[in-house]
């Protein structure tokens, strides 16, 4: 390139000498002009380059659209508009798709984590296939099918296990590892992971380490300008939208609960950790620290004006609240279960998950929302569309969202 332009700098000024005779400004204003001319069409090649071929790097839209854009947010489907959008699906494909695979897995026996460990590892594999430039898929059947509660949005994570058959796959099972995330700053993750299939389960928030890597710089930069809250939010609704039973029972939940604009819904998320309903989780809070709780409840006692909606993992909890706010109290029925540890006494687990992600959705939807230290909560928070009138529960305090 530059070769070429040197030589076209010469023959440039030898027409001009040619032209002007001895008039040096002639020759000066005719090189001026052939340079002006030159860094424009090097400008014009460079920005191509820049931009980006879509048979090169993959499109996330049949109609061309850069697979490194930003999403549009005009085009993620609210999930209370549902019913309007069901239709006008335009699934995303990324690049590779026929040859290359990197699916978040949760099958089997071993651990997956909660419902708010799940989603971190799903939006953290997606925005691994981002950057890998492979197909995104989720796998799981533990303990029930993911398609019996949700489907796919704006990609298309549904994977056709025959498409799977015969290729080279790796499984990396990295729950409660801590390590591995500093290396995603830096590695080649194709060069580490060469083959056709890689198969993932996690639970950790990968998103800052991968915006630091600066091999994904270009095809990650539309997740630069975002904090992790919003590119969360962000993620979630491109991935999934409520299939037509949930959608329908929390269609019915919020007409029955809020049937009037000016009633308000106070939500609080309680998470207690081991006790009859979870007798193998850890101890979170007990129950002598939720006195500030119903402290902090008894603000909104007014039926006129407020319901007080409580998700919890506690069967007690559940009904003390029911017994402390009874004229205003609202709830989902249904089984209190740990996804991951669903089976004590549960007669219908899946009824029991489904209870599980609208309880999470509804939080979404609160005019007031306090939840306890848990992804499952604070996750909800995230997906809330501000943080006015949100707080978290820790060691018997109440914080400001912040």
């Amino acid at each position: 390139m530059i070769r070429w332009i040197k030589s076209t700098l010469l023959r440039g000024l030898a027409e001009a000498n040619s032209l002007c005779g001895k008039l040096p400004d002639c020759r000066v204003i005719a090189v001026i002009g052939l340079l002006f001319l030159l860094c424009t069409w090097h400008q014009l090649i460079v920005d191509n380059q820049c931009t980006g071929n879509p048979s090169k790097y993959g499109s996330i839209h049949d109609s061309g659209r850069r697979f490194q854009d930003v999403p549009d947010e005009n085009l993620l489907t609210d999930l209370d508009e549902e019913e309007q959008s069901i239709r006008k699906q335009e699934l995303v494909q990324l690049p590779n798709y026929r040859t290359k695979y990197i699916i978040y897995y949760c099958v089997g026996e071993r651990t997956c984590g909660g419902w708010g460990d799940r989603q971190l590892g799903m939006v953290s594999v997606y925005l691994m296939a981002l950057a890998m430039g492979r197909r995104f898929g989720i796998i799981i059947s533990k303990p029930c099918e993911i398609s019996a509660f949700l489907r796919p949005n704006k990609v298309n994570w549904e994977i056709d296990s025959n498409q799977l058959l015969s290729l080279e796959d790796r499984y990396l099972y990295l729950i409660g590892n801590k390590e591995y995330i500093p290396m995603l700053q830096w590695a080649d993750l194709n060069a580490l992971y060469p083959e056709d299939v890689l198969y993932v389960t996690t639970n950790y928030d990968y998103t800052h380490a991968l915006k630091k890597n600066v091999r994904y710089r270009d095809r990650l930069h539309w997740t630069l300008h975002l904090s992790r809250e919003m590119l969360f939010a962000k993620v979630m609704k491109l991935l999934f939208r409520f299939n037509t039973v949930l959608q329908s029972q929390l269609n019915s939940f919020f007409a029955m609960n809020t049937p009037k604009p000016h009633i308000q819904l106070v939500c609080a998320q309680i998470r207690i950790g081991r006790n009859p309903s979870m007798p193998s989780d850890e101890p979170r809070n007990t129950m002598a620290d939720l006195q500030v709780v119903w402290d902090f409840l008894n603000k909104y006692n007014n039926s006129r004006k407020f319901r007080i909606f409580v998700t919890t993992d506690s069967e007690e909890v559940r009904t003390i609240a029911a017994e402390k706010f009874s004229p205003q109290f609202v709830y989902n029925p249904g089984e209190i279960i740990h996804v991951d540890k669903p089976y004590y006494g549960a007669n219908n687990v899946c009824d029991s998950v489904m209870k599980v992600i609208m309880d999470q959705f509804i939080l979404t939807k609160c005019d007031t929302l306090l939840v306890s230290r848990s992804y499952f909560g604070e996750n909800a928070a995230m997906m809330r569309k501000n943080k006015k009138n949100a707080y978290i529960f820790r060691n018997g305090k109440i914080f400001r969202w912040v």
